[in-house]
């Protein structure tokens, strides 16, 4: 009697079979299950990169956070490889899907694969950037920054499909607001020892169905006040306008909330979509108009004394 021979699964039934084994449907399960700790960063890696283009970018965010977490260097530049193809993935992917047209998570992919220097030099040599690598990425940053502005003022909402994506996207320009002003400060002061990070895919996500306390932040600021001792000095969450702030949970201890209008509103004139206007300025006072600074100095001044308070 003839033996019968089983063929062993290929790589993508084996990703299905874990997927099923697992009761996952969709990117926020997959997501939900690593957050509660019961798939670990490798598989949700695995997982997401297999749904959509959003789930590529929360995949390559994952990696950059266990870049941070596993200690060998080259465990920490797989995980930087692997988050560079995955954000170039999601974000080719999506420019695809929306026919060239900028969005939120567009935006996202572009930072996070901008910052990819900046997030080694933290992985690998435990230090902030130097000066020389954060005057390359902060105007880039405003690059992303701009496009995604011009992307949201043609953006109608119309629809309830409309008006939902105007709100990641406006979100989205909250936290890239708020990012320039500070990736501008820490120019000024010493970028190796006062550095501002969009916050770990973990540290952004951390309320859960129900919670009563906001645990959950969007920027981290990093300090080197000593030889290579990093500490996050500062958590930052982010709200574009006051009733965004009004309907938030109360903060957890060292967390601090910026609601971007009114928080950093210094004139009559300034726009309710002040996060656009921040943005706009900031590149201006790149090209070499002055007129700005003042007022961006104001603005910084509001957003340190907010993140001071906590």
């Amino acid at each position: 009697m003839s033996r019968v021979h089983h063929k062993a699964p290929s790589k993508p039934d084996r990703a299905k079979e874990l997927r099923n084994f697992l009761g996952l449907n969709g990117q926020k399960a997959i997501a939900s299950k690593f957050l509660s700790g019961e798939i670990r960063h490798n598989q949700a890696i695995s997982l997401l990169s297999q749904t959509s283009s959003e789930g590529l970018l929360w995949a390559g965010e994952i990696a950059l956070e266990n870049a941070q977490l596993v200690r060998s260097k080259a465990s920490i530049l797989d995980n930087l490889q692997k988050a560079k193809l995955m954000l170039m993935r999601a974000e080719a992917i999506r420019l695809h899907t929306n026919k060239g047209r900028v969005d939120h998570v567009v935006a996202r992919a572009q930072l996070q694969s901008l910052h990819l220097p900046v997030y080694g030099c933290l992985a690998l040599e435990h230090s902030l950037p130097s000066q020389q690598v954060a005057e390359k990425t902060y105007p880039r940053t405003l690059q992303v920054g701009m496009a995604l502005a011009k992307e949201y003022e043609q953006t109608s909402n119309d629809t309830p499909e409309e008006l939902e994506l105007r709100k990641d996207m406006s979100g989205t320009l909250g936290e890239i607001a708020v990012l320039t002003l500070l990736e501008r400060f820490a120019l000024n002061i010493g970028s190796d020892s006062w550095y501002p990070f969009l916050a770990y895919f973990s540290e952004d996500r951390r309320n859960r169905h129900g919670s009563t306390i906001g645990r959950g932040w969007d920027i981290s600021v990093f300090t080197d006040l000593e030889e290579h001792q990093i500490d996050q000095s500062y958590r930052v969450q982010v709200k574009t306008i006051l009733a965004h702030h009004a309907y938030s949970l109360p903060m957890s201890e060292g967390i601090s909330l910026v609601a971007i209008n009114p928080d950093l509103k210094i004139n009559l004139s300034d726009r309710r979509q002040l996060s656009s206007q921040i943005i706009e300025e900031c590149n201006q006072e790149l090209t070499g108009e002055s007129q700005y600074s003042a007022g961006l100095e104001q603005r910084t001044e509001k957003l340190l004394k907010i993140m001071d308070s906590v």
